[in-house]
């Protein structure tokens, strides 16, 4: 199958009602109504010299200053997210951030303005390619080992996640949502194709200026309710 359809246009509500359950079960968490720039300071503030990971006790410290319900922790609880020795993940936890967080947009003096997420999902792309290219090339690395990590969480995790916690989930144990395990590629590889499709410039280069252009024009612009649509999207019947 190509990667031929229509453009998500909405996050208020979708056709798909297992996505709208979920909808509602996201928007009651606390990850749902945190800017993610301000969560990622937090983070950052507590790795010290724990590299890349964060013990427990720091975790528990950065949780208790956050979040108040205990149920918000179900997601940071959930093994993908924990290394083999049961530390928390830090990697992989921002980017369980960065689909579920409200994206933050900063105005600058001259009135130009940028999002926390473009800068994020742009540092992190340079970082992996390790080049000083002032774009992202279709066939980046970076690029394709994010949209794949953001495609697990959306489309795989956070439904699991959902349905091991939320009782009345159990009657859509057989909805085409969680079909999709061996679709994680082709799903990655549409979603990349989409990004560089929408951007108003070269369809082979991806500009961090393409990026904020694309967080303010789309609502939930890569939030796990745009790649859950996008994904349900793709194979529906």
């Amino acid at each position: 199958m190509g990667c031929n359809q229509d453009r998500v246009v909405s996050l208020d509500s979708s056709k798909f009602e297992v996505e709208n359950e979920i909808r509602k079960w996201e928007k009651d968490s606390e990850l749902s109504q945190k800017f993610f720039l301000d969560l990622i300071y937090e983070i950052n503030s507590k790795i010290l010299i724990d590299g890349e990971v964060m013990e427990m006790i720091k975790f528990d410290n950065f949780f208790i200053k956050n979040f108040s319900k205990r149920y918000t922790k179900d997601f940071f609880e959930e093994s993908y997210f924990l290394t083999e020795d049961g530390k928390i993940d830090l990697l992989k936890i921002k980017n369980l951030l960065l689909v579920l967080c409200i994206p933050k947009k900063i105005v600058t003096r001259k009135n130009m303005f940028y999002y926390d997420k473009s800068n994020y999902i742009f540092s992190y792309i340079k970082d992996i390619d390790m080049d000083n290219n002032e774009f992202i090339d279709k066939e980046s690395h970076g690029l394709k080992t994010l949209i794949r990590e953001l495609v697990i969480i959306s489309v795989l995790i956070i439904p699991n996640i959902w349905f091991n916690n939320v009782k009345t989930a159990a009657k859509y144990k057989t909805d085409k949502l969680f079909t999709l395990q061996d679709k994680i590629e082709k799903i990655s590889e549409c979603l990349t194709t989409e990004i560089f499709n929408t951007t108003a410039s070269d369809k082979e280069k991806l500009t961090l200026n393409n990026l904020n252009q694309l967080f303010d024009s789309f609502k939930g612009f890569l939030s796990s309710g745009y790649i859950r649509e996008f994904a349900l999207e793709m194979f529906q019947v």
